[in-house]
């Protein structure tokens, strides 16, 4: 049973794995001279972020159905720490006050909720973050805002619509594992939008450090090895070629 869907899931799992686990690699291409606070908080979340991602979709190339709702449920750990590292590593949407406090004691900022007259300020929510993160990511991409964008909202609904339960240990989970069966139906991970978003998220990861090395150095490069670039087109045929190819 689920044969042909066990299969599908571990063939995307494979591929996917294996560009996000060549992710930290390329990060090491950069060069980082005199961290300031936001670098030390936005790289160490930009790597985890990564290795979140690396070993959900190690996880799916073993067993799709025992260990799919693991998988599933680190995707929003995917999420957050991507976002939180995005929010914290720039001077737009955080204040060092803010960053400091995030290092010292884990303290979200507190925002006023849009639309809202007269709103008390409130600790942010995902929901917030998610959204003031696109807004900041989509004007860093520039002309290609738009596909950035729809990723972005394909990504959120993915999370909150499809996978919310799964995530917060709510009666998805429940139902799944009081079958004695099946843990979890492969069909849906058969499909690939969760393996893609986490591929194209960790994607994004490398690339907002990319744009921090570029910040503080007069100018971004998406730089990646050779072999690296090649195997993104490969998989990634609409992927730009890389500004910085090193061999």
């Amino acid at each position: 049973m689920w044969d042909v869907e066990i299969e599908q899931t571990k063939q995307r799992a494979s591929s996917a794995n294996k560009v996000i686990e060549q992710l930290t690699e390329q990060l090491a291409l950069y060069a980082w001279e005199n961290s300031d606070q936001r670098l030390l908080v936005a790289l160490p979340l930009l790597q985890s972020s990564i290795d979140v991602a690396a070993a959900a979709t190690r996880l799916l190339t073993t067993d799709p159905v025992q260990y799919g709702s693991a998988a599933e449920a680190m995707f929003r750990p995917q999420l957050e720490r991507y976002m939180r590292a995005v929010f914290f590593g720039s001077s737009v949407l955080s204040t060092d006050a803010e960053v400091l406090a995030f290092f010292e004691n884990d303290e979200m900022p507190k925002r006023k909720p849009p639309n809202i007259p007269n709103a008390k300020a409130r600790t942010i929510s995902f929901d917030m973050l998610t959204q003031t993160v696109a807004e900041e990511v989509i004007r860093q991409t520039g002309k290609d805002g738009v596909a950035v964008a729809q990723g972005f909202a394909d990504a959120i609904r993915l999370e909150k619509d499809d996978l919310h339960g799964a995530v917060h240990g709510g009666r998805m989970v429940i139902r799944r594992y009081l079958t004695d069966v099946l843990a979890h139906n492969p069909w849906a991970l058969a499909q690939g939008a969760l393996i893609n978003a986490m591929m194209l998220f960790s994607i994004l990861a490398l690339s907002q450090a990319a744009h921090l090395h570029g910040v503080r150095n007069g100018g971004a490069e998406f730089r990646v090895t050779s072999a690296f670039g090649k195997l993104l087109r490969e998989i990634l045929p609409g992927m730009p070629e890389p500004t910085g190819a090193a061999r």
